[in-house]
């Protein structure tokens, strides 16, 4: 099966790689092939079905209070996050993150959330924040 990654696993990948000791010999599944080695599911980086077509797009600037996601499709998940305009923060233990408390996303650092959709919320570090969301 082939995969493709979200922008955030392809940087992350790259990023990680080009810091990392040289990668023992991979197994033959879940890998996936680029010009400079390869990435093997499990490594930080989350591998999405060639043939998983997106389930949506959402953008909000509603993040002033903390915010689950928006309008998730049936069927999804996994959810690629990037704040744009400011840097965010999350939590997904069932208490709401605060704009100092929670996990941080920097403005257009892609992030590819696999947990329980539902039970994502976010809130905005700063004034004018905007979330860009893909579904899986």
């Amino acid at each position: 099966m082939r995969y493709k990654l979200s922008l955030i696993s392809a940087l992350a990948a790259l990023a990680s790689l080009a810091c990392a000791p040289a990668m023992a010999a991979a197994p033959t599944v879940g890998i996936y092939q680029y010009p400079g080695g390869q990435i093997q599911q499990g490594q930080g980086v989350a591998l999405i079905p060639a043939s998983s077509p997106s389930l949506g797009y959402q953008q909000t600037s509603s993040v002033s209070t903390a915010v689950g996601l928006p309008s998730i499709p049936a069927g999804a998940k996994i959810a690629v996050i990037v704040p744009e305009t400011q840097s965010i923060r999350w939590r997904d233990d069932g208490t709401s993150p605060t704009a100092s408390v929670g996990m941080p996303i920097s403005a257009l650092q892609p992030f590819v959330y696999t947990g329980v959709l539902s039970a994502f919320k976010m809130i905005q570090t700063s004034a004018t924040a905007t979330v860009n969301v893909t579904y899986y």
